[in-house]
Formats: structure tokens, sequence, C-alpha cells
């Protein structure tokens, strides 16, 4: 059963409560994927990963509008070592196998949109985001 857009909705309330012309720092997590992989449960994981994609579309669209909002999105770990193995357009399946029922050392990829993004640009260890966040917040270049 869909909890229906509850993050988006948290997002984006959130968004309308804090912004003001000093700034905010807002930080959502979309925790209920990584509940969903633990358990193995491919499509409460899809649907917890739609609700999660759909929130960033509204927060880029905000930014676009706003023109002072650096947006981050990644994670902080993969979970259950997810692999597609094979699936069907036509009979809209998909065969996947998951490989733990853990935490693993898979590479996360780090998005980011608006002023100062291209700091993000490359590899980083994960403790390294808060770093960037942190010089970026002082108003060290």
């Amino acid at each position: 059963m869909s909890r229906g857009p509850v993050l988006e909705d948290c997002t984006m309330k959130a968004i309308e409560v804090l912004d003001n012309r000093n700034g905010f720092f807002l930080m959502v997590e979309g925790s209920m994927i990584d509940d969903e992989c633990h358990r193995h449960k491919i499509g409460p994981m899809a649907e917890e990963l739609f609700d999660f994609d759909r929130t960033v579309g509204k927060v880029l669209e905000w930014a676009e509008k706003d023109g002072q909002t650096l947006v981050v999105v990644t994670a902080d770990h993969a979970t259950g070592g997810l692999t597609l193995l094979r699936g069907s357009l036509e009979n809209r399946e998909v065969k996947v196998n998951f490989s733990t029922g853990g935490h693993n050392s898979i590479f996360v990829p780090v998005f980011s949109y608006g002023p100062q993004a291209e700091k993000f640009a490359g590899v980083h260890e994960n403790s390294e985001i808060g770093q960037i966040v942190r010089e970026i917040l002082s108003g060290k270049k």
C-alpha cells in the first residue's frame, strides 16, 4: 500500500517555512529506500525511489526559480547489492537479485546543481561531502 507523496509534501513544506532572505540549510533523507532494500522488497523500494525522484524534481524546480540555491543529492551508502538480471518492457517485468541484506561498498553518485555545484565534481569519500558543505556555508571559496 502506497503512503502517498509524504516525502515531497514534507520537503516542500519545509522549504516554504524555512525560506528567507538569509538562506537556510535543509537535509532530506529518503530513508525508506534503504529499509526496503534491507528487506529485499523491490516493489516498495521502487515506489520509494520514485517518490524520492519526484521530490528532487520539485526541489530542483524551486531552486531554478530561486537562482541562489545549491542542491546536492547523494546517498550515505548502498544497500542490498541490487542487480537487474533481465526484464521485459512489453510485459512490464523485471527480474532482480539482492546479493546482501546489508550495506555494501558500491560507490554512490553525487549530483549537484546551483551555485558552487562544481565543488562536488569527481570522486569523494563520503565524509568529504560534509566538509565541502561546511566550506560553502562558511563562505570559503
